[in-house]
């Protein structure tokens, strides 16, 4: 009677076990979607993920991980994609991640797939649940197991399309909104925003802690574009339409940082010919940034010296820090392998990792 029981012990070791995170996530369906770096596009993605939801796996081998695909009602276009799987133990904390790829791996960062991967044809889920099989999901068996000791780990996922790309794949991912808010404040002048002149963009859900926050403007081609950061916006402080367009106002209050960027070619065959300029910095994770106020406005000047005044924005960061314990970090790569990308706190791939 004890040799059944030793080999079904000696099986169960063989074919190991696993953990989803985050672990609310085996069985329901996330609230977001990504594409998976490398199937779609040209990408680099690394996702921290917090000691505290992988403790099972501590002094443990991970041999794969799985991405589930997300629990639309559609189908999913199967197809390869060539990518590059690297792990490490990481000294960063999700809410402490840096721009910098690689300074959030660890010393021990070691590639554990190199190769392709298939993403199934995958059926629409029936009542919005996804079960963990085959033709749900890309999974990715490890050429080299990596040794689990605790703490948090890095995983980072690169690559392109392989010969038999896909159009259609997105996976399962979970993100908690955690941002500020942002109040546009009057008018831009020039042709550009339609016809209140809203030529400065500002995404709120970018002003929490430790997110990356791009500021954005639309403009001529080639111009100049000077973003003033300050402690608020006023309507209509000061008129500088003598300087150049009528309309133009300084709506910011007290700036202190002013930052130069230059309007990129042109984004559609628009025939004013909008180009965008953009500024990205992180929040910063200081319990003192919590709930701050401030204010934004972009100049635009043409190459006879003219200034336009943007919109401005009234904003401030969120008042709390996010409890999911995962932040992702990712960026295009079409040309090379990008060494910066744009932080996202509080959101991740739902992810399945085998381990033995």
């Amino acid at each position: 009677m004890r040799l059944p029981l030793f080999a079904s012990l000696v099986s169960t070791c063989a074919v190991g076990q696993s953990l989803v995170v985050p672990p609310a996530y085996l069985a329901a369906d996330g609230n977001s979607r990504f594409w998976i770096a490398g199937t779609i596009q040209p990408r680099r993605q690394q996702t921290i993920v917090g000691a505290s939801m992988l403790t099972p796996m501590i002094g443990h081998a991970i041999t794969g991980v799985s991405f589930r695909r997300n629990g639309e009602n559609q189908p999913l276009i199967g197809g390869d994609a060539m990518l590059l799987v690297r792990l490490s133990h990481s000294a960063v904390s999700p809410m402490a991640t840096s721009t910098t790829f690689d300074a959030n791996h660890g010393p021990d960062v070691a590639t554990v797939f190199q190769g392709t991967v298939s993403l199934p044809i995958s059926p629409p889920p029936i009542g919005g649940v996804v079960p963990w099989d085959s033709s749900n999901i890309v999974h990715i068996a490890f050429q080299q197991p990596f040794a689990y000791a605790g703490g948090n780990l890095a995983i980072e996922v690169s690559g392109m399309p392989g010969s038999n790309p896909t159009s259609w794949w997105p996976a399962d991912a979970v993100w908690q909104p955690n941002g500020g808010n942002a109040t546009s404040v009057g008018n831009g002048s020039g042709p550009y925003g339609g016809p209140s002149g809203e030529w400065s963009l500002l995404a709120s859900a970018e002003l929490g802690p430790g997110a990356t926050v791009q500021f954005t403007a639309l403009g001529h081609p080639g111009d100049i574009a000077a973003l003033g950061i300050a402690s608020g916006a006023q309507l209509d402080r000061i008129d500088i339409g003598a300087f150049g367009v009528p309309g133009s106002f300084i709506h910011i209050l007290d700036p202190f940082a002013l930052e130069l960027a230059i309007f990129g070619p042109p984004i559609s065959s628009n025939p004013l010919s909008t180009g965008i300029a953009t500024y990205s910095a992180r929040v910063p994770t200081d319990p003192a940034f919590l709930g701050a106020q401030f204010g934004s406005q972009w100049f635009r000047i043409d190459g006879m010296g003219r200034i336009a005044s943007s919109n401005a924005h009234q904003w401030s960061t969120a008042n709390q820090y996010p409890g999911l314990g995962m932040t992702l970090i990712t960026a295009p790569a079409l040309g090379g392998t990008p060494t910066l990308g744009k932080v996202v706190p509080a959101c991740g791939h739902v992810l399945r990792f085998d381990y033995q």
